[in-house]
């Protein structure tokens, strides 16, 4: 491939870490530069990837920011470990440049071939049209099983596009690869590193607004996830097909707008091919502008659109390549297996071109930061229509405060900036965690040993969690559950209360309640082996499960951190606590206040004024839905921090109401429409500028489904550091 001249850090001709022969600049891009290499140990070619870092990164930000980079690096090589469908990283480490410069590299594989977009470029420049479908569905097959294994793993990559995929010829025969796992959210999501970049004028770019999800755009429609690579790998496969891009635009604006427009879709039928309804339909689930709509992992869209599609996989979606061992990997050192060839017979190295192609100049304004928000006033009413239904990812900003009582909390992200990453439930004897303002615990009977100290076998570690917990009961109370999903992140541990749920809402879901967590350690006690934040807050801080057995309980300072407190992650679910034997009763409540709470975090005032009746009153005072949407437009600038959870409701039934008879035609008598209303008691935590309070709020549901009344009736911990 052809090299370039610049060459920014001087390393052209020097040795690097006293192992790299770097030989020529072949590429540069917004965050690095890659040059080609040779590795002097084995005499191969490698890439050697710098990543650009300004000058005045110092101290502790430094080492926080190199940190996240070894993190990100040794993820990268564990992934690419698992499949071929990753370019695989080989080193990760810092040298100080031939200039002096400070610079992070990552060892990649060298690949010699061409991205996807520039294949698809060429066939464009020839007049070829696009692929059929199943040659379409042929190509990408690589790609879809990468990305379902890290997706397994809880790894998201959040820029899928034709740059990202590279066509790469590896012994003759032609292979694609998933480029660029999560190096550059290292230093999009660094707040220190964006500062500063921020002061030399440079822009950031975590995603391509021709192939974003409506998320990725604003945070308003959720988190980014896995559901986000599903739906950049639909856009990919139509311009595969069609020829033509599928999302149309030439801004990020008129971008976002395609993306997000509920009436019309970019499907394939749309970009002009034919097509059944059973494949349409699996694009048009995988392209849903909510989230929640979609396949949920890669492996879920790809097999339904390959048995739509009647066309068989090479091997089941769940069958990887084979998983090589992973306590190979040296920070800073090479990797000997993974510099080998990966074909079997093949004399030289598979090859790598790290960095994502240039993008097209043309494109420029449309590569955005995931947190660039498009102006909601240019967007169509159509398009800025929040979705319906029961929410399954825990929604990510929150509404300002109605009233001096807070009834309804301020607009802020509850998502991170941080990948979460998913690993055992680790493992170990109770820690101190459960002595920090015990509120009636009782701590283990055995301490936790020393680490020298010999201890007897360790227990078996359990498997990663990431399940469905069933409905049911919290044990010892009569308080119930929905159905909800749980799942366990990397790195989770040693983190204050507040982090731990910004890490849980990037994933899409939420730090469990203590209700949640309850059962979760019924249906899986291993959890309890290590204490966990939960998201129940009390007067003095949060309540802190686990450390030995599913009874131990504690209370912590959400700020305080320790070496083992985890904190387990879990889909949004109310906790019910009532003696209405009828479940659909239960579930009814449980998902109207679970709806109830997504509308507070909407930050959008049209759908809260959807669940609200005229009249309705607040902190006992009643207002016209025009006052009410003045309160919440107010509070939306007045409080742009804030979001609110809904922890546990004990819900209690009202009085029927029938509507009296009317005569009809038939002369028969009609069953006369019943409608009944409800009230709820709920504890609910709020968080702002950093801190949190917890009330008592009464919501009052008339038979229309309606909110008569929302009342803040008890303060059990004002607005305080967590």
């Amino acid at each position: 491939m052809a090299g370039v001249q610049s060459d920014p850090f001087g390393w052209v001709g020097a040795t690097a870490d006293g192992k790299y022969l770097v030989e020529e600049c072949v590429g540069e891009g917004g965050f690095g530069v890659v040059y080609r290499a040779n590795h002097l140990g084995f005499g191969e070619k490698v890439a050697f990837k710098c990543l650009r870092v300004p000058d005045d990164l110092k101290g502790e930000d430094k080492d926080r920011f190199f940190e996240s980079f070894l993190h990100e690096g040794k993820l990268q090589h564990r992934l690419s470990r698992m499949t071929a469908g990753i370019v695989q990283a080989l080193d990760v480490g810092a040298a100080t440049s031939p200039t002096g410069q400070w610079t992070p590299y990552l060892v990649l594989e060298w690949l010699e071939g061409r991205t996807l977009e520039k294949d698809m470029d060429e066939r464009h420049k020839q007049g070829m049209r696009g692929r059929p479908l199943h040659e379409a569905l042929t190509l990408l097959d690589p790609v879809a099983r990468a990305l379902d294994l890290a997706h397994e793993q809880g790894v998201a990559h959040r820029d899928v596009k034709p740059a990202n995929l590279f066509l790469a010829d590896i012994g003759g025969r032609q292979t694609i690869k998933v480029l660029d796992f999560g190096i550059a959210k290292v230093i999009t999501e660094t707040a220190s590193v964006s500062r500063a970049f921020e002061v030399t004028g440079r822009t950031l770019q975590a995603f391509t607004a021709h192939y974003g999800a409506p998320e990725q755009f604003a945070r308003r429609f959720g988190a980014t996830g896995p559901w986000t690579d599903v739906f950049a790998l639909a856009l990919v496969l139509i311009e595969l097909v069609s020829g033509k891009r599928a999302l149309e635009g030439e801004d990020a604006a008129e971008l976002f707008v395609s993306s997000a427009d509920l009436e019309h879709r970019p499907t394939l039928r749309a970009r002009g091919v034919e097509v059944s309804a059973p494949i349409e339909e699996a694009i048009a689930v995988a392209l849903s502008v909510d989230p929640k709509a979609r396949f949920r992992t890669m492996g879920e869209f790809w097999d339904a659109l390959c048995e739509a599609a009647s066309w068989a996989p090479r091997a089941p979606m769940s069958s990887h390549a084979a998983v090589l061992p992973l306590d190979t990997f040296l920070p800073g050192g090479a990797d000997v297996d993974a510099l080998m060839p990966s074909d079997p017979g093949q004399d030289t190295p598979t090859t790598v071109d790290p960095l994502q192609a240039p993008v097209r100049p043309q494109e420029g304004s449309t590569q955005l930061s995931s947190s660039t928000q498009v102006p909601i006033d240019s967007i169509p009413a159509h398009v800025a229509h929040e979705p319906a239904g029961r929410g399954r990812l825990i929604a990510t900003v929150a509404v300002g405060s109605i009233t001096l009582g807070a009834v309804i909390g301020g607009a802020a992200y509850l998502a991170s900036a941080k990948r979460a990453e998913p690993a055992l439930v680790a493992s170990g004897s109770a820690q101190a965690a459960v002595t920090e303002s015990a509120a009636g615990a009782t701590p283990p009977s055995t301490p936790a040993a020393p680490a020298s100290a010999s201890v007897g076998p360790e227990p078996p570690r359990p498997a990663p969690l990431a399940k469905a917990v069933p409905a049911g009961s919290v044990p010892g109370s009569n308080v119930w559950v929905e159905e909800f999903r749980v799942q366990s992140l990397a790195d989770d541990a040693g983190r204050g209360a507040l982090e731990a749920q910004t890490r849980c809402a990037d994933a899409g879901m939420s730090l469990c309640t203590e209700q949640q967590w309850s059962r979760v350690c019924a249906e899986n006690p291993t959890v309890a082996r290590e204490p966990s934040w939960t998201l129940t807050a009390q007067s003095h801080g949060f309540v802190v499960r686990g450390g030995g057995s599913c009874s131990i309980r504690a209370v912590a300072s959400g700020a305080s951190t320790a070496p083992d407190r985890r904190g387990l992650c879990c889909e949004r679910s109310v906790a019910i606590e009532t003696n209405n034997p009828n479940k659909n009763f239960v579930v009814a409540t449980s998902r109207a206040l679970e709806k109830i709470e997504a509308a507070l975090n909407s930050r959008r005032t049209s759908v809260f004024m959807g669940l609200v009746s005229d009249g309705a009153s607040i902190d006992g005072e009643p207002r016209t839905l025009a006052e009410i949407a003045k309160m919440l437009d107010k509070s939306h600038q007045d409080f742009p921090d804030q979001w609110t959870i809904i922890d546990t409701c004990s819900v209690n039934m009202k009085g029927v109401v029938r509507t009296p008879l009317k005569p009809n035609k038939s002369k028969r008598k009609a069953r006369p429409p019943e409608s009944s209303s409800w009230s709820a008691e709920c504890e609910v935590l709020r968080q702002r500028g950093g801190e949190v309070s917890v009330v008592t709020t009464s919501y009052l549901v008339a038979g229309s489904g309606r909110l008569q009344s929302i009342d803040d009736i008890r303060v059990s911990r004002a607005w305080s550091k967590p």
